[in-house]
């Protein structure tokens, strides 16, 4: 969260929007009904003036490498930027 800091809603809602549209797993019942919660709690912290999207303690303490951190947000950043 730290690398990440403010951009940390929109990769979020892209990943939770490119889940949604995606051929067999939009077509799950309850799926986009859950993606779509998760936008909506994410979306509404950003309304509440976060300065980050708040992650369970479960999820925060889990570690990832600088390397994979940065390629996860450049792939993110390319249909972002189109």
């Amino acid at each position: 969260m730290a690398a990440v800091g403010e951009r940390s809603f929109g990769p979020l809602v892209l990943l939770a929007g490119l889940i949604t549209v995606a051929p067999l797993i939009g077509d799950i019942p309850g799926a986009p009904t859950l993606l779509g919660l998760l936008v909506l709690l994410t979306l509404g912290q950003l309304l509440c003036q976060r300065r980050s999207v708040w992650i369970p303690s479960r999820l925060s303490n889990r570690r990832i490498s600088k390397q994979k951190l940065f390629k996860g947000l450049q792939w993110t950043d390319k249909p972002v930027t189109i």
